[in-house]
């Protein structure tokens, strides 16, 4: 999420701004998790390019 903080501050965000698109990014993983009952997978995308380019 730092990422996407430090791209959002980038962007020319407010900090307090940016902190709220990041706190509403989070909460929407948090809810996706729970609604499917998953775990959370730190890396899904970098996981997902080894699944395809095996």
């Amino acid at each position: 999420m730092h990422e996407y903080y430090q791209g959002c501050l980038a962007r020319g965000m407010l900090k307090m701004k940016a902190l709220t698109a990041v706190s509403r990014k989070l909460l929407g993983v948090i809810f996706a998790l729970v609604r499917d009952h998953s775990e959370y997978i730190g890396n899904y995308a970098v996981e997902q390019e080894l699944k395809k380019a095996a």
